[in-house]
């Protein structure tokens, strides 16, 4: 986390005219406008024997502290004040905090001018927590303070070196006094800020102005005397330092994990358990409107059940923004249509809501034998236009979720937005334009091949061109160009411009004979070395469909490229790659075969794995993720895979397809 720098700079400027509270005159003198007559108390001159009362300067802090305006000012005003009204040229607090080893230490949280903190921040005194070790070495005289909570005053460099020496390491000579104590240093008292028995920090004034003895004991009482006030203040800090590393850390693993993922459902699925873990809840749910704005449908959820049954039951209706609460569908309704975010921490105060329909009592509560306990829900705005719902259910170890919870909550609400809309920006314009730069001179290359193979042939035998050579270049062309193509149709499958939300894929009937013949007849132009495909339905699969949406259409067209081209790749010239659909007990079945170089029992395990490849002779490079894709597919489509291959026999892939998905 990035540490909180607290500019230091000269006090603000004094002013003559009365106020309700304590100013300091032009003069030097401090100025009581509780009303007439005035009363004048001068600083530095004679001392007055009520200067420095505890009382007076307690008072003095306190106001001080009561009109400032900023946080982070906190602890610029105390030391500023303080160091004013003791008379001294340094005054610095050092906060109690734990380092990324989870040791305590003291770190430095504000300084007067005399003490740039901007050249102290990374300084810092190690502190033990409990009893002392025996032989403890203290870490300087601030560490001693912090360790012993023992107060510390000196009236001489000399003095500071002889009672101290165990102990003293001069960390701060440079940045207070250009690395010569002997000749500046002159005084100091150190105290411990203690809150019950647990210390907080450690302040310090140095540098009595006008006094040989350091500081008398007036001031150290009045010190004493403002101890609690400020332990309370630096404890402040402390507190708050965890909330804001929260307030930067949960945002920022939210990005991270919608990072990884490049499907749509899975960076969904991302997002919902970031959210949840992030803000301890049981469950989590994120609804998205649908292409028609009519209905919110569940994206997905953390928590319960989100089978496809489940999601394709259960929607909201939004209602116009004119309806009245009791005609809203639901309070996720509730929340889209209103444009509101909705809490409640109770069962009570969420059954009293007029919108209240209780659709999800069962999947999410009465299933699994929960009780409810408390909800927080946020609408996700596109400026002002709702595109979704998000929904955290039962914190967990706490009754409720608090104002942070609820604050961070809007933030990753913002966030998701945002990450919806660049991704499919990314996926529409970025992508898109890199594929049409790769496929657009690729459509052009095979029909000039074309025409130089025509070419070529009616040249003389005896011309004196060796047309073997030629051929060979030809075909090492191809082999490139029918590699290419397949990882360009790979990067549209995620990429394809007007890519849906995953709220708007619907599912289609897509029959797979003609998807089939579809890819083969794609591919057919791109093949070399005299190898051919062919394709076989037996009659009990001439019907075979499935029920895909667009992009796992797309996929499945990927996949088969992708067998196809490994097939292919791997064929000897004037090879047969065949193609087979029949039907089996509750399956379809698909085979695509070829008599090739198979593959090794040894590698045969490792095909899937991601940058996994074996260079077939002749051939570009492959990148190791083509089998990788596929099976990533499958698996997300629950076909079943087979690969089945002796080496220097050939190798059959069997991809088996319920007839239960129709």
């Amino acid at each position: 986390m990035k540490r909180r720098a607290l500019k230091c700079g000269p006090a603000p400027a004094r002013q003559n005219k009365p106020e309700r509270t304590a100013q300091f005159g032009t003069d030097g003198c401090i100025l009581f406008a509780a009303g007439p007559p005035r009363i004048q108390l001068r600083l530095g001159g004679k001392s007055n024997a009520k200067m420095n009362s505890p009382d007076r300067i307690r008072s003095l802090v306190l106001s001080a502290i009561s009109n400032v305006q900023e946080f982070d000012r906190l602890g610029q005003v105390i030391v500023e004040t303080c160091a004013r009204e003791f008379n001294a040229e340094v005054c610095t607090i050092w906060r109690r905090y734990t380092d990324d080893h989870k040791k305590p230490g003291l770190r430095l949280l504000a300084a007067s001018a005399k003490a740039p903190q901007t050249l102290a921040q990374e300084i810092t005194y190690s502190i033990v927590e409990g009893p002392l070790p025996e032989h403890h070495q203290f870490d300087g005289v601030t560490g001693y303070v912090g360790d012993t909570k023992k107060e510390v005053h000196v009236s001489s460099f000399e003095q500071l070196q002889r009672d101290y020496k165990f102990c003293w390491k001069g960390r701060m000579d440079n940045p207070q006094w250009q690395g010569k104590p002997e000749q500046y240093f002159t005084s100091l008292f150190a105290f411990p800020l203690v809150l019950g028995e647990r210390l907080v920090g450690v302040m310090k004034l140095e540098n009595k102005r006008s006094s040989t003895e350091g500081f008398p004991e007036e001031d150290r009482a009045a010190v004493r005397d403002l101890a609690v006030h400020i332990s309370l203040i630096v404890h402040s800090f402390s507190l708050l330092e965890p909330h804001e590393e929260r307030l930067i850390q949960v945002p920022a693993k939210m990005v991270q994990a919608v990072l990884r993922p490049f499907e749509p459902r899975q960076l969904v699925s991302e997002i919902v358990k970031t959210v949840a873990n992030s803000l301890h809840a049981e469950l989590c749910s994120l609804w998205l409107v649908d292409s028609t704005g009519k209905e919110l449908r569940l994206a997905d959820g953390y928590g319960f059940s989100t089978e496809a049954e489940a999601r394709a039951k259960q929607t909201y209706r939004l209602a116009p923004p004119e309806a009245e609460n009791k005609d809203i569908d639901g309070i996720t309704a509730w929340v889209a249509v209103r444009k509101k975010p909705f809490w409640a921490n109770s069962w009570a105060e969420l059954r009293a809501h007029p919108s209240w329909r209780g659709k999800w009592d069962d999947p999410m509560w009465r299933d699994r034998n929960r009780s409810f306990r408390c909800l927080y829900s946020v609408p996700l705005l596109r400026e002002d236009t709702v595109i979704g719902v998000l929904k955290v259910e039962n914190r967990k170890d706490a009754a409720f979720f608090s104002d942070s919870d609820r604050a961070l909550c809007g933030i990753m609400a913002s966030l998701i937005v945002l990450v919806l809309d660049l991704g499919q920006q990314l996926r529409t314009s970025l992508i898109s334009e890199l594929v049409h730069l790769i496929r657009s001179p690729i459509h052009q290359v095979p029909m000039n091949l074309a025409g130089l193979e025509r070419e070529l042939k009616t040249i003389p035998n005896n011309a004196g061109v060796r047309l073997d050579r030629i051929e060979n270049y030809m075909n090492f062309i191809k082999k490139a160009l029918f590699a290419l193509r397949v990882t360009s149709d790979t990067l549209t499958a995620f990429a394809q411009k007007g890519t849906p939300l995953p709220q708007e894929l619907h599912p289609q009937k897509v029959e797979l004979p003609v998807l089939l013949t579809d890819r083969v007849n794609s591919l057919k132009p791109l093949l070399y070395d005299g190898i051919s495909i062919t394709v076989n339905v037996s009659d009990s699969a001439k019907d075979a469909a499935v029920l895909l949406d667009v992009t796992d259409q797309t996929r499945v067209q990927i996949t088969i490229d992708n067998i196809l081209h490994n097939a292919i790749k791997y064929s000897p010239p004037g090879g047969v790659v065949q193609v087979t659909l029949g039907r089996g007990p509750g399956t379809y079945i698909l085979r695509i075969e070829d008599k090739g170089a198979g593959i090794s029992e040894e590698d045969l395990q490792r095909i899937f794995e991601p940058g996994f490849s074996r260079h077939a002779p002749g051939q570009p490079q492959g990148t190791g993720m083509g089998l990788t894709t596929v099976k990533q597919v499958l698996d997300r489509l629950r076909w079943q895979d087979d690969v089945q291959s002796k080496a220097g026999k050939g190798t059959a892939f069997i991809i088996k397809i319920p007839i239960e998905s129709e």
